[in-house]
């Protein structure tokens, strides 16, 4: 999506929706530094946006919003948030930080050897069902949709005025859900250490993968080193 149909938090803009920039509202906008150190910064990660910066003007190119974005952006203009503070940031890890920092390979598969605590990370890859259909994006933009921009419609259509202030608390909400799911998805079939210990069975992949159960599910991966596949409606888990 455009940059320039973003907001950059200057001039009348309070809101800054944009990767790049620095908005007047907070003095770093630097979302790299302001992602908060885990306890091992060592391994191979990426910062990711827990609320992704495309969902954040999600509202504009969904027909169920037509004739209400200005609404929408009017209410932006005055919401004090930034995507790239803190709270909105984690530091995930990618497929190779699991895959190349395993030492050894036994039998063709990974297995907990070597650097072990990388295995126990018990963190989702930024790089995996992100942005697959339905994966996490879609499912941060649902959110948003039921929890900001619905509202402000509503308000709209009732005749009341939206209010900029519910919306930072909505925002603020949508950060601490998103960090928590992250969080329990990567805890997923005991974490990730025991899930590789179970790869080819059952559901083993679900604590890689960013997106919610019932779509991870569908997604198939039969070994670490392969991609997921979609798997047709009422084909049986692998392994079972």
């Amino acid at each position: 999506m455009a940059q320039k149909r973003h907001f950059k938090g200057v001039g009348k803009e309070k809101i800054h929706t944009a990767r790049e920039g620095s908005c007047k509202e907070f003095n770093n906008c630097d979302y790299v530094k302001n992602t908060p150190e885990d306890a091992d910064v060592r391994h191979p990660r990426q910062s990711h946006h827990v609320v992704p910066v495309s969902t954040t003007i999600g509202y504009k190119p969904d027909k169920d919003f037509k004739g209400f974005v200005p609404t929408i952006d009017a209410v932006y203009k005055n919401t004090r948030w930034c995507v790239n503070q803190g709270e909105n940031m984690k530091w995930l890890p990618l497929k190779g930080t699991y895959k190349k920092r395993a030492n050894n390979t036994e039998g063709g598969k990974y297995k907990p050897r070597g650097e072990a605590k990388i295995w126990s990370l018990n963190l989702p890859c930024h790089d995996w069902d992100h942005n697959c259909a339905d994966g996490y994006t879609d499912e941060v933009r649902a959110e948003l949709k039921a929890k900001v921009w619905q509202p402000i419609k509503d308000a709209k259509e009732d005749g009341a005025c939206p209010e900029d202030k519910a919306a930072v608390a909505q925002f603020e909400a949508v950060q601490k859900k998103f960090h928590a799911a992250l969080k329990g998805r990567g805890r997923r079939q005991g974490g990730t250490k025991s899930a590789i210990g179970k790869e080819g069975t059952g559901t083993w992949w679900l604590p890689f993968s960013m997106a919610k159960a019932a779509t991870a599910r569908n997604r198939v991966v039969r070994s670490f080193g392969s991609g997921p596949e979609n798997r047709p409606k009422g084909l049986r888990r692998a392994g079972r």
